[in-house]
């Protein structure tokens, strides 16, 4: 392990103006979502999310849908997300 106050000042500064880079790369909406290579996975886990937070609101909660029908429409959403991200690099 290297001890932080032994880099040499030079290789600090470099790797604080690489994160500036970065985060001007990227983006505010980037910075939220990851750069390139991990945003499809961080949106399709905050889709995940987006749906399961409703559902678990909805099985304590009265609502106008029922619980039941509430997760039959989601459940296909849900496994289909989650093929997504489990499967994209099992691919040839």
């Amino acid at each position: 392990m290297t001890d932080k106050s032994t880099e040499p000042a030079s290789y600090k500064a470099a790797s604080e103006n690489d994160l500036k880079k970065l985060k001007i790369d990227v983006g505010f909406v980037g910075q939220l979502i990851g750069s390139k290579p991990s945003a499809p996975s961080n949106i399709a886990a905050i889709f995940i999310l987006l749906l399961l937070i409703p559902g678990i609101v909805d099985l304590f909660c009265k609502s106008q849908l029922e619980p039941e029908r509430y997760w039959a429409i989601i459940s296909p959403l849900l496994t289909l997300a989650l093929g997504y991200i489990f499967g994209k690099n099992s691919g040839s």
